[in-house]
């Protein structure tokens, strides 16, 4: 996937992207984050991370939810346990194939 973290449009935010409002919050401000530093690739450090919710007064418990494993999906009442979004790698974090999979519909068009 040839696209950064710029290039996501979150005007509507992510919703029906990964199932659950809570994981998709955690992924809208993980890629307004990653916008905010400027990056151009998909990978971060923790602690950057933390200081940009501490910031900009998000809750920090909510930061990775349903992005680093399984989580209980209380629609059908089950265990999501098949998606990894973020990886270790190298010396902190990145997103996975499948993320940036599930974010592409929200890319923004050229004109």
């Amino acid at each position: 996937m040839k696209f950064s973290p710029k290039d996501v449009d979150l005007s509507t935010g992510l919703c029906s992207t990964f199932g659950k409002c809570e994981v998709e919050t955690a992924a809208c401000h993980l890629i307004e984050y990653l916008t905010s530093i400027d990056a151009d690739n998909w990978s971060f450090t923790f602690g950057g991370l933390y200081i940009y919710y501490y910031n900009n007064k998000l809750n920090t418990n909510e930061m990775l939810f349903g992005l680093l494993g399984c989580w209980f999906d209380d629609g059908p009442m089950r265990v999501q346990d098949d998606r990894f979004l973020i990886v270790n790698w190298d010396n902190g974090l990145q997103v996975t194939q499948e993320f940036l999979k599930a974010i592409s519909k929200h890319v923004k068009q050229p004109d």
